[in-house]
């Protein structure tokens, strides 16, 4: 794993999905029994953007209520945040207010923030599509609808992310002063 890459964290309640989503996208596999994340997983992952090859890690965040406290600690010098929900669990939609004050009250506000509706391939899917998309809608932040186990959405969402990654690199080399040539010519 490369340290200068740029880092995305994805967050959410417990069993919406995380580790299959970035299994899903990282490794190209899908496990229907992932074990409950502890403390924090990450990966590689690689999309292409424009016609170029974007990496990018992606740590996958526990979601339980006794790992609530070290989560932030995953937040530092991230550029995007993926909250992930469960369509067929609304609590873990009505979560998604909290975790989005858990992540602003860490970070700097500029640092996009994107939703996924998770498990849409499950039945009953309890939390409708439209109305969350209608919630994200309302809280300016861009939602895509996803199934780890059908991959339906998950390049999409991945290869969004890349595009804000590849705009930070983009950003952050602009920014980045001139070095003088140093010598006699």
């Amino acid at each position: 794993m490369q340290n200068n890459l740029p880092r995305v964290v994805v967050i959410g309640n417990s069993g919406v999905g995380k580790t299959s989503m970035v299994q899903r996208i990282a490794l190209g596999e899908f496990d229907l029994l992932n074990a409950p994340t502890v403390g924090a997983g990450v990966s590689t992952v690689t999309v292409q953007v424009n016609n170029k090859v974007v990496k990018y890690i992606v740590w996958d965040t526990a979601g339980q209520e006794m790992f609530r406290n070290i989560v932030p600690l995953y937040f530092r010098e991230v550029v995007c945040c993926i909250i992930v929900f469960s369509l067929t669990d609304p609590d873990s939609f009505n979560a998604i207010s909290d975790w989005l004050d858990i992540f602003h009250n860490n970070t700097p506000p500029e640092i996009p923030v994107v939703i996924a509706g998770n498990k849409c391939d499950k039945d009953p899917i309890i939390v409708d599509p439209e109305e969350a998309k209608i919630w994200a809608l309302e809280h300016g932040l861009d939602i895509f609808i996803t199934s780890a186990a059908t991959e339906q959405g998950i390049l999409s969402l991945f290869e969004y992310v890349g595009a804000i990654c590849a705009q930070h690199v983009s950003d952050t080399k602009r920014e980045e002063p001139k070095e003088k040539k140093q010598g006699c010519c």
